[in-house]
């Protein structure tokens, strides 16, 4: 929940999120893996950059609410 909570709030890069949660970027990768197969986090790569680092989107719309 506190993932969700910050990518709401705007943080939408890895490094972004582990600052608003104070965890280790190292267990963060499996849980933005499983909020990504729920359909409730979709991950964004730049086209210009496809194997760049993206930004981490809400896909509901209620959870950014």
């Amino acid at each position: 929940m506190a993932i969700l909570q910050a990518i709401a709030s705007g943080a939408t890069r890895v490094s972004e999120i582990v600052g608003e949660i104070d965890r280790p970027a190292s267990s963060l990768s499996r849980y933005l893996q499983n909020l990504t197969r729920l359909a409730l986090v979709e991950r964004e790569t730049p086209v210009t950059d496809p194997g760049g680092r993206g930004v981490y989107r809400l896909t509901d719309h209620f959870l950014r609410f």
